[in-house]
């Protein structure tokens, strides 16, 4: 219960000195002109800690006083606009050697406007629950579709079933 309260956040030192960049508007008084990466890095602290513009920037200011690091912070409204204009990328690592495909499944509750219905009316019939498969590069530990070559397979007793070993692996096009 402890570590509950434990917060790491690590930065590859390259990648911030690469990304993290800052420049100048060219105009006196204007805020400065952050880079997607360090405002793309900021939002996902808003969203994992779930925080207002205004507690992310007071935040984000601490993290860097803690770890003694001379990055600007942008303040509340350059994120607040920047945040609808930054382009999302998530680096995809790629392999030309085949993979160990980890396979399982879960299901996930679906929130939204049948909460409000059960919590009013109680439950209904239907359950607001999908299934979800996930596949896991074993070795790089990247949650994946699986477009590479599969080594070989690991998964729990849900899939030991003739349809799962009647399957054939897809032929890659050259």
């Amino acid at each position: 219960l402890v570590k509950r309260g434990d917060i790491t956040i690590w930065f590859a030192e390259d990648y911030v000195q690469k990304n993290w960049s800052v420049s100048p508007c060219g105009k006196r008084g204007a805020p400065q002109v952050y880079s997607n990466e360090a405002i793309q890095m900021l939002l996902m602290l808003k969203a994992l800690y779930k925080l207002p513009y205004r507690a992310l920037e007071g935040f984000s200011r601490s993290i860097m006083k803690l770890m003694n690091l001379e990055l600007h912070i942008p303040d509340h409204t350059t994120m607040s606009r920047r945040a609808c204009l930054v382009k999302v990328s998530i680096p995809r690592k790629t392999g030309t050697e085949p993979i160990h495909l980890v396979v399982d499944s879960t299901g996930l509750k679906i929130y939204g406007e049948g909460e409000w219905k059960v919590r009013q009316h109680g439950a209904g019939k239907r359950r607001t629950w999908i299934r979800v498969h996930l596949g896991v590069d074993g070795d790089k530990k990247d949650v994946r579709e699986v477009d590479e070559s599969i080594a070989k397979i690991y998964a729990d007793g849900a899939y030991d079933t003739r349809e799962c070993y009647e399957v054939q692996p897809k032929k890659k096009q050259t």
